[in-house]
């Protein structure tokens, strides 16, 4: 072997293994986020999310916030779920995991009771002060957020939590707007919770 060839050589082995660990790292990233890059077909829908408006607009954050936990998800906003059941019934039934935001969900047991007949696991993220929790039927898991971002009157700070430090002012977090829907701080915690409630 030549001088030229024996100073070569290790570089090519150690450029190689760098394009090995590179190769290997992109692989599994890719394999981890696949459920986020890649659209849900009729039958791999992981996390179906129905709400009424309490999560309106943040079907990017909060889907993001799920598949980090390598799932994926469908989003169905703006609806009465009682009364628009029927419609959507079908649609959920693909998902092993049903996410339900509506303040009168009990008003219609009937319609937990064919959800959870329909998906493997029902969780209800309930709506600070407007949800009846105990009338939920049992087998459903119940995400009350309220210590988290408080009732539904406006304008509603909250101390911040340890992840929150850039939008964190003198220890405190708007989660709520003046109208007293969800800030994206806000939304961002109720995501936090529906995904440590997941299966």
């Amino acid at each position: 072997m030549t001088p030229a060839e024996t100073s070569t050589a290790p570089v090519s082995r150690s450029t190689r293994k760098i394009v090995l660990g590179a190769a290997l790292c992109f692989i599994l990233a890719i394999a981890w986020w696949w459920p986020s890059l890649s659209p849900p077909g009729d039958n791999d829908v992981d996390v179906s999310v129905v709400t009424d408006g309490f999560l309106e607009g943040f079907a990017r954050p909060v889907g993001d916030r799920i598949h980090e936990s390598g799932r994926s998800t469908s989003w169905t906003e703006g609806l009465d779920v009682c009364t628009s059941w029927s419609g959507i019934a079908d649609q959920v039934a693909n998902a092993e995991v049903l996410v339900v935001t509506d303040a009168r969900l009990h008003t219609c047991p009937l319609v937990i009771d064919d959800a959870l007949d329909r998906v493997d696991h029902v969780i209800v993220v309930a709506q600070p002060g407007r949800l009846d929790v105990g009338s939920i039927p049992s087998g459903v898991v119940v995400v009350d957020p309220e210590r988290l971002v408080g009732r539904s009157e406006s304008g509603v700070t909250m101390p911040c939590q340890w992840w929150e430090q850039v939008s964190c002012v003198n220890g405190f977090v708007a989660v709520r707007n003046d109208d007293g829907s969800l800030t994206a701080e806000g939304s961002d915690r109720v995501a936090r919770m529906v995904t440590a409630a997941l299966p």
